[in-house]
């Protein structure tokens, strides 16, 4: 009974989902990416290729139809994408990488455009500080 009733609950949840106004960037991290994190004067164990790609960055962008699509307004928006992703793991910006160009950003990092967003809450999206 309490399966059937679990089973009822998600059913009309998934049902409700509703496609937003959005797309998806997926970015995981290359090998540059992890070699400049080593190398900056931070505590811990060292980070690896391994671990940094099963957690990726999820960014919500405006809408786009196609991956060709996708990946010219990644091409766009690199600079933006780049220092966001080295501000999430280091704050000084003296220490980031003098180049940051949109050649760059593709070495340093591999994204996966997802042009279908779905929200499953149905409430409003909250904005964190």
């Amino acid at each position: 009974m309490f399966m059937d009733c679990l089973w009822w609950e998600l059913s009309r949840s998934l049902l409700a989902m509703r496609e937003i106004d959005r797309c998806l960037l997926m970015v995981f991290p290359r090998q540059p990416f992890v070699d400049w994190l080593n190398s900056i004067d931070r505590e811990g164990p060292p980070a690896t290729l391994e671990a940094l790609r099963h957690d990726p960055e999820a960014i919500l962008v405006p809408e786009f139809e196609s991956e060709e699509e996708g990946n010219r307004l990644v091409d766009h928006l690199s600079g933006e994408l780049f220092e966001h992703l080295l501000m999430e793991w280091h704050t000084n910006p003296d220490d980031w990488p003098p180049t940051r160009d949109m050649k760059t950003f593709r070495e340093w990092f591999d994204v996966r455009c997802l042009p279908m967003v779905f929200d499953q809450v149905g409430e409003n999206i909250r904005f964190l500080p």
